[in-house]
């Protein structure tokens, strides 16, 4: 990079633009401005980008490649990057009210602790990426893939996950889905696959299940009261101490699920598969 693009980088006081981010992209390996703000590492013929606490409001950056750039506490709001590839970025602290991630490639991306009820996020793929504690309430994640992604602590009340994957990881024995403690009341699970993922203490109160499929899922203690598992398959779920009350069960598969001190107060278990090791149901 010559001195004048040095200089412009170090000088940059307004929001960074698509044009800047592909000038430092274009830049040498290894480059540090005098006030530490801004790196680009080289990697083969890849430049990884350190924009950390960076403004970058309103930036059109669709289809752009940030593979693992460092975007860290940095204001995304209102940012075109759809279509974008974030595979690998720490996003964790980022403001990205108003942003649009949908179509985006964010597979192993951090976006752990941030606001994402204000994001477009609809087709992502978010395949084994951190997401604990985020807020994902209300959220349209539908077709999304979560499998493997990290979701303990996660508010994703209300959200729209209709079709979407979550437990399909390539490594799903070593690393499933993880909803422990998660929020998903109200949520729309219809037709989602959450094959082994872990639902444990989750609250799934009046979420729609219809024809979702828990095979193997664990749901320890989870709150399932008045939620819809119509046709839903749990067989060989883990369900002890599980809560589903008033839930309506009709012609679900719990083959082999294990229902020990599951709460089925008011359940509507109408043409229920209960055959093999359901046991101990309250009703």
């Amino acid at each position: 990079m010559d001195t004048n693009t040095q200089k412009r980088i170090d000088e940059i006081d307004r929001p960074l633009t698509r044009i800047d981010i592909e000038l430092f992209m274009q830049g040498t390996a290894h480059l540090l401005d005098e006030k530490g703000l801004f790196m680009a590492e080289l990697d083969g013929n890849v430049i990884y980008l350190n924009l950390s606490g960076r403004n970058i409001s309103d930036a059109d950056l669709s289809n752009i490649d940030l593979g693992k750039a460092n975007l860290s506490r940095a204001n995304l709001s209102g940012a075109n990057l759809s279509g974008a590839n974030l595979s690998g970025t720490d996003m964790s602290g980022a403001d990205m009210s108003r942003a649009d991630m949908s179509g985006a490639n964010l597979r192993y991306a951090n976006l752990s602790r941030i606001d994402l009820t204000k994001t477009k996020l609809s087709n992502t793929d978010l395949l084994n990426a951190n997401l604990r504690e985020t807020n994902m309430s209300n959220v349209d994640l539908s077709n999304v893939d979560l499998s493997g992604s990290d979701l303990t602590n996660a508010n994703l009340s209300g959200a729209n996950l209709n079709k979407a994957k979550l437990g399909m990881s390539e490594d799903y024995e070593k690393n499933p889905t993880i909803l422990r403690e998660a929020n998903l009341s109200k949520a729309d699970l219809s037709e989602a696959w959450l094959f082994k993922a872990d639902l444990s203490l989750a609250d799934l109160s009046n979420a729609n299940l219809n024809n979702a499929n828990l095979s193997r899922a664990t749901l320890n203690r989870a709150k399932m009261s008045q939620a819809t598992l119509y046709r839903a398959n749990l067989s060989n779920a883990q369900l002890r101490l599980a809560i589903l009350r008033d839930a309506d069960l009709s012609e679900a598969d719990l083959n082999g699920a294990n229902l020990h001190n599951a709460d089925l107060n008011g359940a509507n278990l109408t043409d229920v598969d209960l055959y093999g090791d359901a046991i101990s149901l309250v009703v």
